[in-house]
């Protein structure tokens, strides 16, 4: 009944999260759980993977957000 009211809850894309990364999250929930056992050390380097793509694309986009700043400092515009 709630789901007719109010739907889905939709999960927020992180700006920072590139598209290619989204896909692989998508592809590690769209496994029942009987197909994760079966596959549990691919899982397990699935996530590990989506891990560090995530650490990294955070990383590029904080030095983006630095390097934006450091040039409107330099220009006086804050």
């Amino acid at each position: 009944m709630g789901e007719m009211v109010l739907g889905f809850r939709k999960r927020k894309n992180e700006e920072w999260i590139q598209g290619e990364i989204w896909a692989k999250i998508e592809m590690n929930f769209t496994q029942s759980d009987r197909v994760r056992d079966q596959l549990r050390g691919k899982y397990s380097e699935l996530v590990h993977e989506v891990k560090k793509m995530t650490k990294l694309d955070n990383r590029k986009f904080v030095k983006r957000l630095v390097d934006e700043a450091g040039e409107a400092a330099g220009r006086n515009d804050l």
